[in-house]
């Protein structure tokens, strides 16, 4: 593991872990999970190999599992969003153009890399409350 993965994945757990654990998502560092009625909110980090940037993935699981290909029988808290079939990543463009917005780590300065990695922490946070809680709200009144 790099150096800026080891100093991201502190930012994220010191500002937007919390932040889950508020509204109420269980597991651990980077799966987590939230039990509403039997519909199942999930989150997921995930970094390119290189270490040099990453996305926020975000699914959910529906009461009947019909959104669950692999193992719809998994218990709830080992569901992770690579095992549905209908997700999104944060940071996605309205026009559904671009597929996301990778956040990058690389930031060129070492003496502004852990301000650098806070911002990106709350940038994250901002991207769950403003984008991810109303798409899975708006999918726990479709069903």
């Amino acid at each position: 593991m790099t150096e800026r993965r080891r100093d991201i994945d502190t930012q994220l757990k010191k500002l937007t872990v919390p932040l889950l654990r508020q509204r109420g998502f269980k597991g651990s560092y980077p799966h987590f999970y939230r039990d509403i009625d039997g519909h199942v909110d999930l989150v997921m980090f995930q970094f390119r190999s290189d270490g040099s940037s990453f996305v926020v993935e975000i699914s959910y699981a529906d009461p009947d599992r019909r959104n669950v290909y692999f193992r719809p029988e998994t218990p709830v808290d080992r569901l992770q969003v690579s095992a549905t079939s209908k997700r999104r990543r944060l940071g996605k463009s309205a026009t559904g153009e671009v597929d996301s917005e990778w956040l990058k780590l690389d930031h060129g300065l070492r003496t502004t890399q852990a301000r650098h990695f806070s911002k990106l922490a709350l940038r994250v946070n901002d991207l769950l409350l403003r984008e991810a809680e109303p798409w899975w709200a708006a999918n726990r009144h479709a069903i």
